[in-house]
């Protein structure tokens, strides 16, 4: 198992997957500089810790359960699993990230800034991910007994 090095200012596991998925071409240094600016943004800002409302914008993002196929009998069905505490979390990150980088702010920062409050209020792009894949689970739900 890879040993990850903690962040070097809040020395927190989230912050730096945090940072790893915002990294592009392994360009690490770019990403802590975004990381961190939105850390700086959100103590201006909102007067709070920073490392509680990512937790809390991450929190709200987990999706608890996620569709897989399988194949049974020739035909494909989306049957509903239960997620690990690490997958939803990463899961989150990325959602949050890909939302970001959607968004049509100048500055990586801003993008990032801006996802994370709107998870932290629970609206926006990535909250409606969450939603959506809940809906998904309750309607394929009749696929239960196809787990093992």
């Amino acid at each position: 198992m890879r040993i990850i090095n903690l962040d070097p200012i809040y020395k927190d596991m989230l912050i730096t997957k945090l940072i790893n998925i915002v990294m592009k071409n392994g360009k690490k240094s770019i990403a802590e500089k975004a990381v961190y600016e939105v850390c700086r943004l959100i103590k201006e800002k909102k007067n709070k810790s920073p490392l509680q409302v990512i937790k809390d914008a991450v929190e709200n993002i987990k999706p608890s359960m996620e569709l897989k196929k399988r194949k049974i009998g020739g035909s494909e069905h989306k049957v509903p699993f239960e997620i690990n505490t690490k997958r939803q979390q990463s899961i989150a990150i990325k959602w949050i990230v890909q939302n970001a980088n959607k968004n049509s702010e100048k500055s990586l920062a801003l993008k990032l800034y801006t996802e994370l409050m709107n998870a932290y209020n629970k609206k926006g792009s990535s909250y409606n991910m969450k939603v959506e894949l809940h809906q998904l689970v309750e309607k394929n739900r009749a696929n239960l007994h196809y787990r093992w």
